[in-house]
């Protein structure tokens, strides 16, 4: 009985840290699910190994629960990840269990950590990662790894919207060996067409959005 006792006693810990990150999650799609609707002009600055591109203007429109456009007259590179999916697997709270890794500090901020695994491995999303603010309500970092463009870590910054959890600045982080590029990249403009002719093998590469101008056309207040 007491080693029954001892079991519970020790498990009681976890159960309060994963009630914690489930609490913390429903709290951060409450505080998404505000907008439902919004455009942004973006600036993007994408710095990938054997491509040159200069920064390129866009407009983004979202709108839920799955509207996701960007308008531009050049060629845009944006990784989802980080952008319309932390939303749509946020709502899709079924689909996958919450595992709490604890706690840490990220640029000085107190975080919670967690991982969200899809009950079903047949989706987009094998695994997510994310750091959230507790206090503020906003992620502040996430990798998510899919099928598609592999993993793709993600860093926040925030300021004018923070208040709808929608950041100023978003940083990725990608493999571009598993990267999809765009078809219309792939001929000779700009473009490298191995590692060896750009004399590098690095296959690590940066994309950087900054937001302005926000305009929320339908949102809800806590």
């Amino acid at each position: 009985m007491r080693r029954y006792y001892l079991f519970v006693l020790l498990l009681l810990p976890f159960f309060g840290i994963a009630q914690d990150a489930d609490e913390t999650l429903k709290r951060l799609k409450q505080k998404l699910n505000q907008v439902k609707e919004y455009t942004a002009k973006v600036q993007i600055d994408t710095r990938l190994p054997f491509i040159k591109m200069l920064p390129v203007s866009a407009l983004i429109h979202f709108k839920q629960p799955d509207v996701f456009e960007v308008k531009s007259k050049g060629i845009v590179i944006i990784p989802r990840q980080g952008l319309d999916q932390i939303n749509r697997l946020l709502n899709q709270a079924s689909a996958y269990t919450v595992v709490p890794q604890g706690n840490t500090i990220l640029g000085g901020i107190p975080v919670q950590m967690m991982t969200l695994i899809p009950v079903q491995d047949t989706g987009e999303v094998l695994m997510g990662k994310l750091w959230v603010d507790p206090k503020g309500i906003l992620v502040m970092k996430s990798q998510l790894t899919t099928r598609s463009n592999g993993t793709v870590v993600a860093d926040f910054q925030y300021g004018t919207q923070a208040a709808y959890g929608l950041p100023d600045k978003i940083s990725f982080q990608v493999d571009v060996k598993k990267f999809k590029i765009p078809k219309a990249m792939t001929g000779d403009m700009n473009t490298s067409s191995s590692p060896s002719a750009s004399g590098t093998t690095d296959t690590k590469g940066t994309i950087q959005i900054r937001f302005s101008e926000y305009k929320i056309t339908s949102s809800t207040k806590l």
